[in-house]
């Protein structure tokens, strides 16, 4: 009988990572696997970017006694923002090669920045009657560039403006500006909500409610009444309940 570890095949290493993105700043578990050795002589590095990566001790077995053996290495990998253009490789190594087997995996495919998220006003305090008002709502440096940002304001039923095309910079992150005028509506106060929903999943908010001031009779725009506030309030929101709508304002 010739038993199969006598004419080995050598199966290229396979890494398989998160079966979901991770965040930056979180570790994502890897594996790298590979089959078809005549012995358990085996040894396995992790690098990432060339540098060394500390993996579990690796799991080394036969299916069957006349079978070849089997390897299973299992590293846990913190990522980085910088980690967009990183790749992690794995390389196995037996007495009967030549050189190593060797698997590479692109870190970006399961990696998540979360974009920073500001909003900010064209117009100090205080804010005249019928001045124009620029509002603009900016996701800063997320991947991947799956985005959407939507305005909302506290008197209208629907948002007001929304764009969903992301630029990229060239460190691999994307950017998204989303501007929006406005001046004095019905109401002496007025909130704006600038909604965004990253990656489809992470969904996060910011608002502003500006006060406009009355001009008092026979008085010049000097003498107003104090007028401008802004009230800044930033949180995330994990319920799928904000994007059908739930949380107008």
């Amino acid at each position: 009988m010739i038993f199969r570890w006598l004419t080995p095949y050598h199966q290229v290493p396979t890494i398989t990572g998160p079966s979901h993105r991770v965040n930056a700043g979180a570790k994502g578990k890897f594996v790298c696997s590979s089959r078809g050795f005549p012995s358990k002589n085996i040894t396995v590095k992790w690098t990432k970017n060339r540098q060394p990566v500390q993996a579990l001790r690796p799991n080394i077995f036969q299916k069957s006694p006349n079978s070849s053996y089997e390897i299973h290495s299992t590293a846990s990998v913190q990522l980085t923002e910088q980690d967009i253009n990183s790749k992690l490789t794995c390389k196995i190594q037996h007495p009967s090669f030549s050189k190593p087997l060797e698997q590479s995996f692109d870190l970006n495919n399961v990696l998540r920045v979360a974009p920073k998220v500001t909003l900010t006003t064209s117009h100090p305090s205080p804010i005249p009657l019928n001045q124009s008002v620029k509002l603009t709502c900016k996701a800063d440096n997320f991947y991947p560039g799956d985005i959407s940002v939507s305005w909302w304001r506290s008197d209208y039923s629907n948002y007001t403006a929304k764009d969903n095309n992301s630029r990229g910079y060239g460190n691999g992150t994307y950017h998204l500006s989303l501007p929006l005028s406005t001046r004095k509506t019905g109401k002496m106060e007025t909130t704006y909500m600038c909604q965004v929903i990253h990656d489809s999943e992470k969904i996060y908010y910011v608002s502003k409610t500006l006060k406009f001031g009355m001009l008092l009779e026979g008085s010049t725009g000097k003498h107003s009444v104090p007028s401008h506030k802004l009230v800044v309030r930033t949180r995330r929101v994990r319920s799928p309940a904000l994007e059908a709508g739930a949380l107008r304002l």
